[in-house]
């Protein structure tokens, strides 16, 4: 299998917490992912985008608690000469709260590393040329990373791939005995990215 991956863009801006007890922090994350692959004589283009907006509580001085929407969109486009049509398009959609709640261990004046545990569900549709599904996911993870704090109100944010454990499930639509089921336990935090941002005070 050759893969090549021509365009990988993430952005991310965080408006999350650099911690006090009974502050408030809101915001949202946004991103963007392009790979290309080609394989035994076919040829994949994948978008996919992200929007996260959400809350989050300081109940301690290093203790918060969060909670926010997940909103997914994906596009797969796969070209085969021996098909028809050659082209086929496959389109993915989901939306879905999620909630957790974070430790920060502050390692100097100015940088703190953090942990999240984080739990999520998500509903969505699947379509493609010819067949459309119900789809259902659940996640619990924890994700690590660093703040880097640069006056009183604002941080610069890095947080690594999730620890996690995800359960899926489809549904034909058009025939109820269709249905396909699987999880996945990752540990690899450095194959899916690096999620870069900055954070604001607000409360």
């Amino acid at each position: 299998m050759k893969k090549n991956i021509l365009t990988f863009l993430l952005i991310t801006v965080s408006m999350c917490a650099f911690g006090q007890k009974g502050s408030w922090w809101a915001g949202g994350a946004f991103s963007y992912l392009r790979t290309t692959e080609d394989e035994n004589g076919l040829s994949y283009k994948n978008d996919a985008v992200t929007v996260i907006p959400y809350v989050e509580y300081f109940f301690q001085d290093t203790w918060s608690v969060y909670g926010g929407a997940n909103f997914g969109y994906a596009k797969s486009r796969y070209t085969d000469i021996d098909s028809n049509p050659a082209t086929r398009t496959v389109r993915h959609n989901d939306l879905g709260p999620y909630f957790g709640i974070g430790k920060y261990f502050p390692m100097t004046k100015h940088i703190t590393f953090f942990l999240s545990l984080h739990a999520e569900g998500a509903w969505g549709t699947l379509k493609g040329n010819d067949y459309s599904y119900s789809t259902s996911r659940y996640a619990i993870g924890i994700y690590p990373g660093f703040q880097i704090l640069l006056n009183d109100k604002v941080s610069l944010y890095m947080e690594f791939s999730e620890l996690s454990y995800e359960a899926t499930s489809s549904k034909n639509k058009n025939n109820s005995n269709d249905k396909t089921t699987g999880s996945r336990f990752t540990t690899d935090f450095f194959n899916n990215g690096v999620n870069l941002g900055l954070q604001f005070r607000i409360k």
